[in-house]
């Protein structure tokens, strides 16, 4: 698939193991957002998951970030976060969330970064969002068994789809 030819962000630095949760049962969205915010602050991403959490859901009361397909992707740049970070649920069960398809969310990516970092948190959103739509990607992040097997598939997806993305660039010059 082409896209753009964006780098290949280095997502185990982003999303360390730590900062994701496998079979979570949030019981809102707001619920959803801390535990996020909470596994960015594990991660070493921000000091203050409760500031982190204030700014995703000023967000999300601005636009829900759910893209549909069982995924959300909340975002937000935030004087709090002192690197760009990722953070990760799977809810196996699915849970109520605002989606383009209003089906339940399954997946949710949570993606902050530094308010001056303008660049990163885009390029870091379109990467993330472009691979969650390839076929297949989803399902087996929902299947992960580990946290490290969920960033290993991840980190898979993106660089497959980086490969293609430069192929396409490199035909079209």
């Amino acid at each position: 698939m082409c896209g753009t030819n964006t780098e290949n962000i280095a997502v185990s630095g982003l999303l360390p193991t730590v900062s994701i949760c496998l079979g979570a049962s949030p019981e809102s969205r707001e619920n959803a957002l801390w535990m996020l915010s909470r596994l960015a602050e594990c991660g070493g991403g921000t000091d203050d998951a409760r500031d982190l959490y204030a700014s995703l859901w000023e967000r999300e009361t601005l636009f829900p970030t759910g893209m549909g397909e069982g995924i959300a992707i909340p975002h937000t740049r935030a004087e709090s976060v002192r690197k760009p970070c990722m953070a990760a649920l799977t809810v196996p069960e699915g849970m109520e969330y605002p989606s383009l398809d209003g089906e339940p969310v399954r997946l949710l990516f949570m993606i902050a970064t530094p308010e001056e970092d303008g660049d990163m948190y885009m390029d870091l959103l379109a990467q993330l969002s472009g691979c969650l739509l390839e076929p297949g990607v989803p399902a087996a992040l929902w299947r992960a068994g580990s946290p490290l097997e969920f960033q290993s598939i991840l980190i898979r997806a993106l660089a497959l789809r980086f490969s293609e993305e430069k192929e396409c660039y490199r035909k079209a010059i």
